[in-house]
């Protein structure tokens, strides 16, 4: 069974579940078929550098290797900052720990976000608890990662109607323009017809 993730803000604690909302269902798809001369589907294969061997799909995989050539558990990696060598810190998946609200980040920070997916919100009759948050703040943060890591993405939670959704991606720092354009007067200078410019009449 699926585990459900759960919320908290101060006091408030909730748990939901996610739906995701994928763009092919809700605009459909189109997706294009190779076919040979009898009209059977082709498959993908790979070449490889010899220019005669050819492998089929889950033939090749990548691998990490140490100084020697032995292969890594991935699991024994760690991180480290680069800046000074600590360890740098691993979040934890959304399904397993207490995800923690933050007001911080407003409304103006989740329409400068790139989105990578929408997650609808299961509540249940939990609705009643998260409506009057968000009808306070508008928008809540959370950092967000699937699966744990160490480079979690942005993530708020936002409502319509019956409806709360997790809308996950990247804030973006844009630079704004203004439309209002600053500029200095400068004097209109009267061309004097007594210079001494070229007349080409005398050629």
């Amino acid at each position: 069974m699926a585990q459900t993730p759960v919320f908290t803000l101060g006091d408030v604690r909730f748990e939901a579940g996610l739906t995701a909302l994928k763009r092919e269902k809700i605009y459909g798809w189109a997706e294009t078929r190779y076919t040979d001369g009898q009209g059977e589907d082709c498959s993908f294969v790979t070449l490889l550098d010899d220019g005669r061997t050819l492998v089929d799909t889950g033939g090749i995989a990548l691998k990490s290797l140490d100084a020697d050539g032995n292969e890594i558990d991935k699991s024994s990696l760690v991180a480290h900052w680069a800046e000074d060598g600590r360890e740098a810190e691993q979040h934890a998946s959304v399904f397993e720990a207490e995800n923690r609200l933050s007001t911080d980040k407003g409304l103006d920070d989740y329409l400068c976000m790139d989105v990578k997916s929408v997650y609808q919100l299961e509540l249940g009759d939990q609705l009643a608890v998260v409506q009057p948050l968000l009808a306070q703040h508008q928008v809540l943060y959370l950092p967000f990662c699937y699966r744990a890591g160490y480079d979690p993405d942005d993530a708020f939670l936002i409502g319509q109607d019956q409806h709360v959704f997790l809308v996950v991606g990247r804030i973006s720092a844009f630079t704004w323009s203004s439309l209002q354009i600053q500029s200095d007067l400068i004097d209109e200078v009267e061309e004097d017809e007594s210079s001494d410019a070229m007349d080409f009449n005398m050629f």
